[in-house]
């Protein structure tokens, strides 16, 4: 036997041993039973009208026959990898107003799942079934169901939306297109909604926190970024306890560069500037006309909205947390007055909108909400 031979030989052994087994089910699918040449070729054409005529298969060199091969195995490969791609992850968008959810969609901004992070959030999803959709249309689903549901109100009138992807200039175009989409899809329903939109980057601690509080990821994100501001009263624990809609509010009186803000958080609940400061100023034993260099700004403060109210009177100063909702005193702190405060020009900022020389959160207390 020559070694063409002896090749050919060895070619059609390795082929069948690396061949996956189909036939039987093959012959399952056309429903007969396996023959032998020629009854195989017989059956075959019976069942499948398209094929004309099997040829047998011309001798050619083996070259040629395993490049055939490869190339049939590079495009089932190929076809694998195609499919895998369509259903893999690029990016996460969150949506959070009390029911949070995160719906994970693949480059070509097509629904790949949408998953609850809460109760309420599977109160949302329900048997709403958005995979495949377009990214806009489940964003404005989920948010309609929001509505209708009663999660998203006048007084509970937060939504924040956030983007998580490894790429990160593709996220941050998502994240500020969507809210924009959002903000004009609101704008057409009866409640006026405040909305944030922020990129979440990939941050092992965050996403730990987040695990560890059951709280979304975007939601863990927006805590760190007011905590980073460098208010001691804004601690993790504090913000944890607020609802979204206050969170924003802070996030809108922070007036933060890296956000997306649109509309303003509802403040009807709370009692105004005015009233927090007759508060303090009822507490002092004074009267507004003793007092200079007031200031009443919104903070956080052991889990709820106050009012920060500072003010100066008799060299010494005093600030005051008024909660926000009750109008009671929660933390009182009287120190004496710096030198450096009785030769500043401004005496009294409460009417000057621009200053802010002492507080860049500083709110015009007679400007009530």
């Amino acid at each position: 036997m020559n070694d063409k031979s002896n090749i050919e030989k060895r070619l059609a052994s390795a082929i069948r041993e690396t061949t996956p087994d189909i036939l039987d089910e093959l012959m399952k699918e056309l429903d007969t039973d396996i023959v032998q040449e020629p009854a195989l070729s017989e059956a075959i054409k019976r069942e499948v009208p398209e094929v004309v005529e099997m040829k047998p298969i011309r001798k050619r060199s083996w070259h040629k026959a395993m490049a055939s091969c490869a190339a049939a195995l590079v495009l089932v490969i190929g076809g694998a990898i195609y499919i895998g791609t369509g259903n893999s992850t690029f990016a996460v968008v969150g949506l959070d107003v009390n029911p949070s959810v995160e719906i994970s969609i693949n480059k070509k901004e097509k629904v790949v799942s949408v998953d609850a992070v809460n109760e309420d959030g599977e109160q949302i999803l329900n048997d709403m079934d958005l995979e495949g959709t377009d990214l806009d249309v489940a964003c404005n689903a989920l948010v309609g169901a929001m509505l209708t549901k009663g999660y998203l109100t006048d007084t509970s009138n937060g939504l924040l939306v956030s983007v998580m992807s490894d790429n990160e200039d593709k996220g941050k175009e998502i994240e500020s297109r969507l809210s924009g989409n959002l903000n004009t899809y609101l704008e057409d329903s009866e409640v006026a909604t405040a909305i944030i939109g922020q990129f979440v980057r990939d941050d092992a601690d965050i996403e730990a926190f987040a695990h560890e509080n059951n709280v979304s990821l975007g939601k863990a994100w927006l805590i760190s970024t007011l905590v980073n501001t460098g208010d001691p009263k804004m601690t993790e624990d504090s913000l944890l306890k607020l609802s979204v809609k206050d969170l924003i509010l802070l996030t809108q009186k922070k007036e933060l560069s890296d956000v997306d803000s649109y509309g303003e958080a509802d403040t009807s609940e709370y009692i105004g500037n005015e009233k927090a400061l007759a508060a303090a100023l009822e507490y002092a034993g004074l009267t507004e006309s003793q007092v200079s260099n007031v200031h009443v700004s919104y903070e956080c403060d052991d889990g709820a909205i106050v009012y920060d109210v500072e003010f100066n009177s008799g060299g010494q100063e005093y600030e005051f947390d008024v909660n926000a909702i009750t109008g009671e005193i929660v933390v009182e702190e009287i120190d004496e007055q710096d030198s450096y405060d009785d030769d500043r020009d401004d005496d009294d900022d409460r009417d000057d909108d621009n200053d802010h020389d002492d507080d860049d959160d500083d709110d015009d207390h007679d400007d009530d909400d």
